[in-house]
């Protein structure tokens, strides 16, 4: 078991000395929850349920969203050909904040009506303050301690999707929750593609 953090560029490397240390399919992503170590599908749960969280606080932040924009995007305009899926990915690097947004809006029973495509990433975007390393993460006690550090702020939801990341060895079947089937985006496979 490894805390591996953000994998970004370093992604190709990261998986060829994985692939080398525990075989090509020998490993996976779990997420740290508590005393369990949760499969992708479960951490994307919690990365989404943190922007329920911060809608249903900031109210006026959903009003302002759904009012200006027409869909949300990352990367390129190109995400929303994901619609709702995260599985979906267009890119080498994942983008999931967007999928999250949209998945969140339906949750909370809305819908887009403004006429922007926006992009919710870096500093410049439209959308910056929806970026996943600004909005916090709903259960921050749950953030693995100490956190890591990166381009995202502290108890935020890209905090607790780094921090909280881990490879777990497949040979080490020791532990029941090891056992859950993982979404080939988090598998050794694909894992370039996760961030």
């Amino acid at each position: 078991m490894e805390r591996i953090g953000q994998f970004g560029w370093r992604a190709k490397k990261i998986v060829r000395r994985l692939n080398e240390e525990h075989g090509e399919h020998g490993w996976e992503l779990r997420w740290k929850w508590g005393d369990e170590f949760i499969p992708f599908a479960m951490a994307i749960q919690l990365y989404e349920d943190a922007y329920v969280s911060h809608f249903t606080k900031n109210k006026e932040v959903l009003e302002n969203l759904l009012a200006s924009a027409v869909d949300v995007y990352d990367i390129s305009p190109r995400d929303r050909e994901s619609g709702l899926d995260y599985s979906i990915q267009q890119h080498k690097a994942a983008h999931y904040q967007d999928i999250a947004v949209r998945r969140s809006v339906l949750r909370l029973g809305r819908k887009f009506h403004g006429n922007e495509l926006l992009q919710i990433r870096g500093v410049e975007s439209p959308l910056y303050h929806l970026n996943p390393g600004v909005v916090q993460f709903h259960l921050p006690e749950m953030i693995e301690r100490p956190a890591l550090s990166g381009w995202w702020g502290p108890d935020s939801i890209e905090d607790f999707y780094q921090s909280n990341k881990y490879v777990i060895s497949l040979r080490d079947q020791k532990s029941p929750h090891t056992t859950v089937s993982v979404p080939q985006t988090c598998s050794s496979a694909t894992v370039d593609a996760e961030e």
